[in-house]
């Protein structure tokens, strides 16, 4: 036959072959022209939404609170502050190389 396996099993089962990839950009398009933006999330369990929770409160648990944030922000902390180091090799600017004349 001068049909591929995968050609012959799309005409037995009555549909056209495709291309991925322009299936997803022609999808794309779709949702652009018709203004279709954001996503589908998929509904949580009962286990997943506890995780999270729980990881909500682990990254509060290491915020600073506000009543933290407003002491930090009116002390009187004056302690000097080391100035970094500058133990770094001096900058050294390439010649100037000009086009023969």
């Amino acid at each position: 036959s001068c049909f591929s396996s995968k050609q012959q099993q799309y005409a037995t089962l009555g549909v056209l072959p495709h291309n991925s990839h322009t299936i997803i950009t022609q999808y794309a398009r779709w949702r652009k022209y018709n203004g279709v933006v954001g996503r589908v999330i998929a509904p949580m369990t009962a286990e997943e939404i506890t995780e999270q929770q729980a990881a909500t409160k682990r990254t509060n648990a290491l915020l600073p609170t506000a009543d933290e944030l407003q002491e930090f922000a009116t002390s009187n902390d004056t302690t000097p502050v080391e100035p970094p180091s500058n133990d770094l090799p001096p900058i050294v600017q390439p010649p100037t190389i000009y086009p023969p004349s």
